[in-house]
């Protein structure tokens, strides 16, 4: 079975790609050149789950939950691989269907840039010199971000290698990533993220009720035995 994270912007967030434009923006977001549809990269949605992960280790009871954390993400500084690949997140394909058809279409065909403008905004932020409450000169710095309510898709690789442990303990890293993103401390970049599965079922419940049980003893199963498939 595939399995794959959905990502849900709360806010306005912006997933900087390191350049901006001259002229327009000084920090642009990820997005593809040929449709200009906004991306997520997978190694920024696995640094979110990683940087979750640390934290939820330092509340887990037992050993066993490291050694997940480690057939999960990669030992760090060794050439050990992760269990689950997370590939780039893309916008759903019913809408890139739509967004492909305005591009390839005879008459009044929209570029690239038109797309990228319709599902992002430009924020503007100044600073301000605390002795005089003025705005400090050249320092006004222009920002695309994607726009709240936009949704990803990325494809998850490996998931059917999974123990109950991991998949207990990528459920619950899922569910901790709350944001994400450029000033995620100042209100942007709230997220919500979710393990769809079959028929397109949210099957994140299903897999952090394992960790209780798990922390509780009551896994029947043998450590390392993967989890029934219809979970």
């Amino acid at each position: 079975m595939s399995y794959y994270l959905s990502i849900r912007l709360i806010t306005d967030a912006c997933f900087s790609g390191g350049s901006g434009h001259a002229g327009e923006v000084d920090t642009e977001i990820e997005y593809e050149e040929e449709t200009g549809l906004p991306l997520l990269r997978g190694r920024i949605l696995k640094g979110l789950l990683v940087e979750e992960c640390a934290m939820l280790l330092s509340t887990l009871s037992d050993i066993h939950w490291e050694n997940a954390a480690r057939e999960l993400f990669g030992a760090s500084g060794l050439c050990t691989g992760a269990k689950v690949a997370v590939s780039d997140a893309f916008i759903p394909e019913p809408v890139r269907q739509v967004v492909q058809a305005a591009i390839d279409r005879d008459q009044h065909p929209l570029s690239s840039n038109q797309i990228l403008r319709s599902f992002t905004d430009i924020r503007y932020q100044t600073k301000i010199n605390f002795d005089t409450g003025a705005p400090e000169k050249h320092s006004l710095r222009a920002t695309r971000v994607a726009l709240k309510g936009l949704v990803w898709h990325s494809r998850l690789v490996g998931t059917e290698r999974l123990t109950n442990e991991e998949k207990a303990l990528f459920a619950a890293c899922v569910l901790a990533v709350r944001r994400g993103g450029l000033n995620r401390n100042r209100g942007w970049g709230r997220l919500e993220m979710r393990i769809i599965g079959e028929n397109q079922s949210d099957v994140t419940p299903d897999w952090v009720a394992l960790l209780r049980k798990i922390e509780k003893g009551e896994n029947n199963g043998k450590e390392g035995t993967p989890i029934s498939s219809d979970t």
